[in-house]
């Protein structure tokens, strides 16, 4: 949202109507396909600068992918060591347990290096990410008195946070997400082959469990989007609200307005220890289930 209004706050057309005190929070109802385009578009639009003009950004892209791969194939390599060395254990076939156990430990030499690089790649990926995003944002929201005009109309609220906080968890989130679902299809791909191999009503009981889960987790947890971007929005008032104390410190005093400021202070407390408590609750659910 910064990098709209940044970007085309000179261009907007004058308006008599006031700037909204507090922008409207995203839809809670049931999935809309016109909405979910709309939100992906938005995100291509907001993620794809980066891997299209940066060739760091390719070269560690790909790194990462490949990793992806790599990471997969040892965790199909570890199912069939692990089977074999389980199946040895429970028959008492000594022979074939220490084999297998020499297998199991040549697997963990293999695969623990590219776990770890794994992690690492993805997390550094994230951070280059974040600090390109963040860079190109602060050039938008300071040029041609962006910031003047987006301060005048309330275009964004704390935009001080948008800067940091909405870009550091866009960058993670993004690309842990797109990873996950990439490393879920291979995943699912591998291991229904084996599923199906070993018994295909196996294989059905599994997905029709995989989907009743999916389907009561999404339920459950429907309310953490808008509890999540709330909480996001109480923080910030709690946080510009005590960084305007300091910055005013010798005004306060002067007036003698610290009773005023503790109790502006304590209701933005209140609003965001009451959500990170609606929070908690539905998390609980969550576990529960």
């Amino acid at each position: 949202r910064l990098g709209r209004a940044a970007a085309g706050c000179v261009a907007l057309p004058e308006t008599d109507e006031p700037p909204p005190d507090e922008p409207p929070p995203p839809p809670s109802s049931g999935i809309k396909l016109d909405v979910v385009r709309e939100q992906l578009g938005l995100f291509y639009r907001m993620a794809a600068p980066y891997f299209r003009e940066s060739d760091e950004a390719k070269r560690r892209l790909g790194a990462v992918l490949a990793l992806v791969l790599l990471n997969s194939a040892i965790s199909v390599l570890f199912s069939f060591v692990g089977r074999d060395f389980w199946t040895a254990l429970s028959s008492k076939d000594t022979g074939h347990f220490y084999e297998l156990m020499a297998k199991y430990a040549g697997a963990l030499v293999l695969g623990t290096p590219i776990a770890v690089q794994y992690k690492f790649s993805r997390a550094s990926l994230a951070l280059a990410w974040r600090e390109w995003m963040t860079s190109k944002l602060t050039n938008l929201y300071l040029a041609e008195r962006n910031y003047y005009e987006i301060d005048i109309r309330g275009a964004v609220d704390n935009p001080d946070q948008r800067l940091t906080e909405d870009v550091r968890s866009f960058t993670r989130t993004s690309l842990d997400f797109a990873i996950t679902v990439l490393t879920s299809v291979i995943d699912l791909v591998n291991f229904s082959l084996i599923l199906l191999a070993i018994d295909g009503k196996l294989f059905v009981a599994i997905v029709a469990y995989a989907a009743f889960g999916s389907f009561v987790t999404v339920a459950l947890g429907k309310p953490l989007v808008e509890l999540n971007y709330k909480q996001l929005t109480r923080e910030a008032d709690l946080r510009y609200l005590l960084v305007r104390l300091r910055e005013n410190a010798e005004s306060v005093a002067f007036f003698r307005g610290e009773r005023q400021e503790l109790q502006g202070t304590q209701q933005r407390l209140d609003a965001a220890v009451g959500n990170a408590g609606q929070l908690l609750g539905v998390q609980r659910h969550l576990e529960f289930f």
